[in-house]
């Protein structure tokens, strides 16, 4: 491991020991919800939260390219850049496609509006906020986008159609800023 005298080279348990401490885990969890999801990462999370499949190979390429993704169209050898510099600034096609997927509008969504029903099933419109997170993200969302998407749902009041209420919060949350991190 190191030539320092430390008696550590080669010794695994203090190797293990040392990437498992606390604060190296930590670091790794910080480091880890700073990167920001490229397009095909949003894609694929948005759908295997959600259970939606896209019926088509080619409406699927489509959506990549509306992201800014579309597969080998990257130059070689490197691929597609980690770095949030480069997807920071297409976030808009993502908010639009959130409003297209939450309402079931376009041809490249294999389900209905209320489909999406199953995400906040049993739960009172006063826990959406939270259920959302909990089923979309695995509770990775900010407590701040959270309680945003929350708020949102209690200030359309019980007079709009459940549906309706969800489909707007669904796409808050995949359009909210913690959404974005992966």
């Amino acid at each position: 491991w190191d030539d320092d005298g430390s008696g550590v080279r080669g010794n695994l348990e203090a190797v293990v020991r040392a990437l498992l401490t606390e604060g190296a885990l930590r670091s790794v969890l910080v480091s880890r919800r700073s990167a920001f999801r490229r397009p095909f990462d949003w894609l694929a999370a948005t759908l295997r939260a959600t259970g939606v499949e896209v019926p088509d190979p080619l409406d699927a390429l489509e959506l990549m390219r509306t992201l800014g993704q579309a597969p080998f169209e990257w130059p070689a050898p490197d691929g597609y850049p980690v770095a949030r510099e480069r997807w920071v600034g297409h976030v808009q096609p993502r908010w639009a496609l959130a409003a297209d997927f939450a309402r079931a509008e376009g041809p490249a969504w294999k389900h209905d509006a209320s489909d999406l029903a199953v995400l906040v099933l049993g739960a009172p419109r006063r826990r959406w906020g939270a259920r959302l997170d909990r089923e979309l993200t695995g509770g990775r969302l900010s407590p701040f986008d959270v309680a945003q998407i929350q708020a949102h749902v209690d200030a359309l009041g019980p007079a709009m159609p459940a549906l309706a209420a969800l489909g707007e919060a669904v796409e808050l949350a995949l359009s909210c800023p913690s959404y974005q991190i992966a």
